[in-house]
């Protein structure tokens, strides 16, 4: 008989995929790549403002918008724990409020999310309700759905910070797709297909280093997440097959943070030369009694008159009622400010005009403008 045949060659094939990022700072989580990305420049406004959150109707859930004016209370409850801490003995009141339109318990619960929220000693609040009757003008309703703030008894003007815009800035993220192949059968055909979130890409490079780039706007936020995927296959001269199979998740983060901080003077046009605006304090709608003021600001009034700087009070009032009513109102409101300031009539002059004509429909905005604000030159 014949001798058997010989047993076939093995000829060894395999495939290996790997997934890399190409960036300074890459830190892995799990099966996802965490790449500082991001450099971020805020532009946040200090603002001098009267402490005090609305909400939507029959909620507990503040209103929230992008605009400057309604995004200016998210930061409340921030700048009054960090008024706390510097003032340690200081007690808060919080008041909560239901509006004519709304069910009166919904004050006693605002009072109760708000208090959670401060996360301040239970010893240094106090707490109060009211059920609001039914205001002159159907849009003030709006504003009766809120929590207000006293300090130690009073109603005080703080420091509130206001992110007013952010600026992200991206080259994007280069990820290096490595197809490690041992094929001993010569010459092997080898396939690489990925995919970033179910869409396929091109891949650039060849043999075994490929590469692509995420484009920031594959990643607007650090919450966006990109998938890849990469299948690879390869066939060698005998027929033989390999498959190879890799997933990565990318996520991106901010890599820099830059706070440009500027000051920022409520709704008010005070003209374009140089100057220093404070703000003496708030009124409630149609009133010319303080319902809170700004000791800081007061007292750097009171200095700049003392030293023979020209100081010229600003009143202002929000668009409900007359044109004729509301200049009446903005002169009464001008002389509450002088005698705030203690300040005889010849040392300080009045604006009386109209300082703009846009005052907006939310309660913050509205609230913004019945004030009284002191320019000193």
């Amino acid at each position: 008989l014949p001798p058997p045949p010989p047993a076939p060659t093995a000829y060894k094939l395999s495939s290996a995929l790997t997934i890399a990022v190409d960036a300074p700072g890459v830190t892995m989580s799990n099966d996802t790549v965490v790449v500082p990305m991001y450099n971020v420049v805020r532009n946040v406004a200090t603002v001098q403002a009267a402490p005090v959150i609305f909400f939507e109707k029959n909620s507990t859930r503040p209103l929230t918008s992008s605009s400057p004016a309604q995004a200016l209370q998210q930061n409340i409850l921030t700048a009054l724990r960090q008024y706390t801490r510097s003032h340690p003995t200081s007690r808060i009141t919080i008041i909560g409020a239901s509006a004519a339109d709304e069910l009166p318990l919904i004050a006693r619960e605002r009072v109760l999310w708000t208090t959670r929220q401060l996360g301040l000693d239970p010893n240094r609040i106090e707490v109060r309700t009211i059920a609001l009757p039914k205001p002159k003008y159907p849009t003030l309703e709006d504003e009766q759905r809120y929590v207000r703030f006293e300090i130690d008894g009073v109603g005080k003007v703080i420091k509130v910070d206001s992110i007013v815009s952010v600026l992200q800035s991206s080259a994007g993220i280069d990820v290096r797709v490595v197809h490690v192949l041992e094929c001993e059968a010569g010459p092997c055909q080898q396939q690489i297909l990925t995919t970033t979130n179910g869409r396929n890409i091109e891949l650039q490079g060849t043999d075994v280093f490929r590469s692509f780039r995420i484009n920031p706007s594959d990643l607007p936020d650090t919450t966006a997440t990109v998938e890849i995927v990469a299948n690879a296959s390869a066939t060698d001269r005998t027929g033989q097959k390999a498959q190879s199979s890799k997933q990565l998740f990318v996520r991106a983060t901010v890599a820099r943070a830059i706070d440009s901080v500027s000051n920022l003077t409520p709704i008010a046009d005070v003209g374009g030369e140089k100057s220093d605006v404070v703000v003496l304090g708030y009124f409630g709608f149609d009133g010319d009694e303080f319902t809170s003021t700004n000791a800081d600001g007061i007292q750097r009034v009171r200095e700049a008159i003392a030293s023979g700087r020209s100081v010229t009070l600003i009143p202002q009032t929000d668009d409900l009622g007359s044109e004729a009513h509301n200049a009446q109102l903005r002169s009464r409101r001008a002389q509450a400010g002088r005698l705030l300031l203690g300040a005889d009539a010849s040392s300080v002059t009045i604006d009386l005009k109209v300082s703009s004509e846009d005052v907006g429909d939310s309660p913050m905005r509205r609230m913004a403008r019945r004030s009284v604000l002191a320019r000193i030159r």
